[in-house]
């Protein structure tokens, strides 16, 4: 029989269940700020996320039943927090759309849709659609400059960077 080290007998024998229990229960920083921050933005309320990137109704395709649902959504540095509703006293997810791509598409009866795709094909692709083309194309330019801000500042590759702003810029006119 093999002794687990910290798991034999005398005085120490309970180190080792005693240390995972401990780190189980008292979590350490999480090495991704944006992990943090998304989740303490999900316990807020829709209008209390400061400065959004972009905000207002859009239709959403749910992850497990393809259904089209009429949802708040708050853009906030490349994360989107959906709600049941604009008074809603907390998100009912959110999308991280780092890397993402954003593109114009129509499925079924939805005019005004768009897509992110991820930068890794075993990753969800999210499907979103506006009321109308405007919204559309403000959602879209939203994106775009909110995804393209973190590509740089993950990247920190100064050509990408004018390029992205440069797209966005230009998404932005019209």
């Amino acid at each position: 029989m093999t002794q687990t080290p910290g798991m034999g007998r005398g005085p120490f024998k309970h180190n080792g269940w005693a240390n995972a229990l401990s780190g189980a229960s008292n979590p350490k920083v999480s090495s991704d700020p944006w992990i943090d921050i998304s989740v303490h933005n999900v316990g807020l309320p829709s209008l209390s996320i400061t400065n959004p990137d972009c905000h207002g109704y859009l239709y959403k395709v749910g992850g497990r039943r393809k259904v089209w649902r009429r949802r708040y959504c708050v853009l906030k540095d490349a994360c989107m927090y959906y709600y049941r509703d604009v008074n809603s006293l907390t998100a009912q997810g959110v999308a991280h759309f780092h890397g993402y791509s954003i593109q114009e598409t129509e499925i079924g009866n939805k005019k005004f849709a768009f897509m992110l795709s991820p930068p890794d094909p075993v990753m969800r692709v999210w499907y979103f659609s506006a009321d109308h083309d405007v919204d559309r194309k403000r959602w879209i330019a939203s994106l775009a400059e909110s995804i393209g801000h973190w590509i740089c500042m993950d990247n920190n590759a100064e050509q990408e960077c004018n390029d992205v702003e440069q797209e966005a810029g230009e998404e932005k006119a019209f």
